[in-house]
């Protein structure tokens, strides 16, 4: 069946120790732990990614899922928005879909979602990450040519999609974007784990649990 997860880096040991605990007291590490959890988290959260993987990307309705899916995490109170201008403290307006959608819209290559038969639910869904703006998807037909000329591009985006060698199919990709700062918080790391967790429950049950395309949550995983 389909499949997308979330993944969330806690800078932290599994007892919840903050990372300067680690060092010993005569280590330069521990004011360098010091000043990372009180300074650098108190203004950049944590990253964290959702793995999509089990399905044919190049399908529209899959794209519009992940599109989706990625809108889903945007709208939790954890993750910080998206900043258009691409602040280091805000969740990231670029990813591959999004390279790969705007290369394909500059050949002239996409269409409208509803118009390559994604529902109306799905593409309303999908248009979360853009302001409500429904998006243009790529036709299957024209997924790869627009993909390769997109990481070609953006070198950035290039990690974030693993390819088959044999054809270049896509296999699996992951989306990224930023929690709210933690500082020292650690019980608000715990909610954002919390928070992940039930985000992925959640897309999975509404967006991917079926194995046909043609509505939300049918079938079974």
């Amino acid at each position: 069946g389909y499949g997308a997860f979330c993944i969330a880096v806690l800078p932290q040991i599994e007892e919840g120790l903050p990372l300067a605990s680690l060092a010993p007291d005569d280590s330069f590490l521990r004011p360098y732990f010091e000043v990372f959890e009180t300074v650098f988290d108190s203004q950049v959260g944590i990253e964290g990614s959702i793995h999509f993987q089990g399905f044919d990307h190049s399908a529209p309705d899959m794209q519009a899922r992940i599109l989706a899916a990625w809108g889903m995490q945007l709208g939790s109170r954890f993750i910080v928005d998206i900043d258009p201008e691409g602040g280091n403290g805000a969740s990231s307006p670029v990813n591959w879909l999004t390279v790969a959608l705007n290369t394909g819209s500059a050949r002239n290559h996409t269409v409208p979602c509803r118009d390559l038969g994604v529902s109306s639910e799905l593409c309303i869904l999908a248009a979360v990450p853009f302001n409500g703006v429904e998006p243009r998807l790529l036709p299957a037909a024209r997924f790869n040519e627009s993909l390769v000329a997109a990481l070609d591009a953006v070198a950035a985006v290039r990690e974030d999609v693993y390819r088959r060698a044999s054809d270049g199919v896509v296999t699996a990709s992951f989306l990224k974007m930023r929690a709210v700062p933690v500082a020292d918080d650690y019980p608000l790391r715990l909610k954002i784990f919390l928070e992940v967790k039930a985000l992925d429950k959640r897309m999975n049950a509404e967006l991917f649990a079926g194995a046909g395309v043609a509505g939300l949550g049918r079938g079974a995983v």
